[in-house]
């Protein structure tokens, strides 16, 4: 893959600042808590960084702590970055009413802080009578949920899909889906949270964790820093490591079964500049959401994800067998005719932290001030903000009689900077990295997510 204005990982590794610290405000309030925060959230990934936003927003001192020297490095960092709907998950799941109350809020938040998206709806293609009637079925039960749904003849389906393969039957609309840019979601949280007093450390592992039951505080141990953290609640997001982090303090309830998925991103040259502005999906299925073909907000065609388990937590995992590329270019053809014969640009592969069960795996251990955030499969993103809520009133319920959380200050809401700035930092840094030129503070950041990164290297060559 070519990425222009960008060198390797590993010198923007030392380039990189450890970690980044909030503004005076939180400082002081830090300060009159005699070194102890209200609350300490474990893992910097999109989950990670919502719940940190919403605490802060609520009034907590809040501290993120993530192991990397970068946030969204994990899971985050290989999404298909297309934020979905509540409909096709099981009700009376944490997880769908996760992303009941995450998608209720997405759109909004994603207007008030400018995070690039594309609010164009999903179109599920059926190619056979068969999967016709897959989605006639999953129309019937997304309507019953109150779900914005349309279902479409073949050439109603081609009126919003017109590159799709000639062999098409019809479709179904799901409108309330959103297209995003996969890293500027989690890297907005984490920058609305900081404006807003949180405190953020990289490159900070907690290796252990004890809690002293008289003062009602935890103590963790982080490597490389100085002290041990102390804070009244631990929000554990461990993403790929949720188990790991559990079994410092007991049995860990869940096991993370990782599960991946891969993507292949196209050059763009010969193909029409609507093609894959409306996402089209494949039928659904009992262990697949499908595989998508798409356009990116920042212009970058993609086909993906594959998904099946695998043993592996690295990240980013190897690249993708041929077999796997090939099943993707043949699920791109069927999508778009003109891509048969097209350059493959790159690809990326991304985990899943998925567990033994298809649930999420969210509790409070309320004699020990431990909330549990685990088991965030491919969703993460979507529900992020819906988790934070969740997280919120666990949070509250933990500390009930010992603290009551009241923001003394009005909330800001510094939206992004725009594209084209943010891409201008990224083309001079020139190490893969970002600063934001409104919050200087704030520290570079690394664009872990290849889809994010190959768009704004596009841009800088067009700039």
């Amino acid at each position: 893959m070519r990425w222009a204005c960008a060198s390797s990982k590993a010198s923007v590794l030392r380039a990189l600042p450890t970690f980044s610290r909030s503004a005076a405000s939180a400082a002081s309030r830090f300060s009159s808590s005699a070194g102890v925060f209200d609350a300490c959230v474990v893992g910097g990934g999109v989950v990670g960084a919502a719940v940190c936003r919403e605490l802060t927003l609520q009034g907590y001192a809040c501290l993120l702590l993530e192991r990397s020297p970068h946030l969204a490095s994990g899971a985050s960092s290989g999404n298909t970055g297309i934020a979905c709907t509540a409909s096709d998950v099981e009700e009376g799941t944490v997880e769908h009413s996760c992303l009941v109350e995450g998608t209720s809020l997405n759109l909004e938040t994603y207007k008030a802080l400018n995070i690039p998206h594309r609010a164009s709806g999903t179109v599920y293609c059926a190619y056979s009578t068969q999967e016709y009637a897959v989605l006639q079925k999953d129309f019937l039960r997304r309507l019953s949920r109150g779900d914005a749904v349309a279902l479409l003849d073949a050439h109603e389906a081609r009126g919003l899909a017109p590159s799709a393969s000639q062999s098409l039957v019809g479709g179904l609309w799901v409108k309330g889906e959103v297209v995003v840019d996969p890293w500027l979601v989690p890297i907005a949280w984490a920058r609305h949270a900081w404006e807003n007093g949180a405190v953020i450390e990289r490159g900070s592992e907690v290796v252990g964790a004890s809690f002293d039951e008289v003062q009602r505080l935890w103590k963790l141990d982080v490597r490389h820093r100085s002290e041990a953290v102390r804070a009244r609640v631990v929000v554990a997001c461990g993403g790929l490591s949720g188990d790991q982090l559990e079994s410092l303090v007991r049995p860990s309830p869940f096991s993370i079964k990782p599960r991946r998925g891969d993507y292949v991103l196209y050059e763009n040259t010969g193909v029409g500049a609507e093609v894959g502005s409306v996402p089209l999906g494949s039928v659904p299925n009992a262990t697949s959401r499908g595989v998508f073909f798409w356009r990116s907000v920042h212009g970058v065609l993609a086909v993906g994800p594959t998904a099946y388990e695998v043993d592996d937590r690295v990240v980013p995992p190897p690249p993708p067998a041929d077999d796997v590329v090939d099943f993707l270019k043949q699920a791109a053809s069927n999508s778009c005719s003109e891509l048969a014969n097209a350059s493959i640009a790159g690809t990326y592969s991304g985990l899943r932290p998925g567990s033994e069960l298809s649930d999420y795996r969210i509790s409070l251990d309320q004699g020990r001030q431990w909330v549990t955030v685990g088991g965030i499969r491919s969703t993460g993103l979507t529900a992020s903000l819906g988790i934070a809520k969740l997280v919120s009133r666990l949070c509250g319920e933990s500390l009930v009689g010992q603290v009551s959380f009241k923001r003394e200050t009005d909330v800001h809401w510094t939206p992004l900077p725009s594209v084209p700035s943010i891409v201008a930092s990224f083309c001079e840094r020139a190490d893969g990295s970002v600063v934001f030129s409104d919050t200087p503070g704030f520290g570079a950041h690394y664009v872990t997510h290849p889809l994010t990164r190959i768009g704004f290297s596009r841009m800088s060559q067009h700039a």
